[in-house]
């Protein structure tokens, strides 16, 4: 069950789920932008950074260059956060061809940072959450999003916390990490989120 929870709530999920979640709140992000415009970035935000670096690490997987997709060794992170950080730079050069909401592009900008930081703290041999990191940025973002546009988004923000824990308790069970670092995780990621929208 734990095993499931992770792999459902990979950290590569995030950046299209909270892409979608923005997309659809009752804000002017979801009335002043085409539904053709949000299906390319959909597609582009997909392709990047969910299913390249899929793809790339199910290979290096079986080819015996990372031990597992879920990241749980600090050598597997390095690789992965590198390859995931250059597919988060071109996502972020093709979002600001496109004319997407500022909203948008600092969510994805946001999520690149957390990820160029979980690498740096890799090379340093440090390992916190990315699962944590990548639901931390998306409750950060709706926080700052509801001050921003004075709009209630409490309900939607509860629940991600609540899913937070869920995935911290998942993570710590399977013994991917200790309480530290889900903990430093989820804060990297919200705390980042902050700076971004500030």
């Amino acid at each position: 069950m734990f095993k499931l929870i992770s792999f459902l709530f990979h950290p590569f999920s995030f950046l299209l789920l909270g892409t979608f979640i923005l997309f659809n709140t009752h804000t002017y992000i979801n009335f002043s932008y085409s539904n053709e415009l949000k299906l390319l970035v959909y597609a582009v935000i997909f392709l990047n950074t969910m299913l390249l670096p899929v793809l790339i690490s199910w290979y290096w997987s079986k080819k015996g260059r990372i031990s597992s997709i879920l990241m749980e060794q600090i050598a597997d992170r390095k690789k992965i956060y590198l390859i995931t950080f250059g597919f988060y730079l071109a996502t972020l050069f093709v979002l600001s061809s496109f004319g997407v909401p500022v909203v948008i592009y600092k969510y994805a900008l946001g999520a690149g940072l957390t990820v160029g930081a979980l690498f740096i703290l890799a090379m340093l041999n440090k390992k916190l959450s990315a699962h944590l990191s990548a639901i931390g940025g998306l409750c950060g973002a709706l926080v700052m999003l509801s001050f921003r546009l004075q709009t209630d988004l409490l309900t939607l923000i509860a629940v991600f916390v609540i899913l937070a824990g869920i995935i911290a308790t998942a993570r710590i069970q399977v013994k991917a990490h200790n309480e530290s670092e889900v903990y430093l995780g989820f804060l990297l990621g919200f705390f980042t989120q902050v700076f971004i929208f500030s």
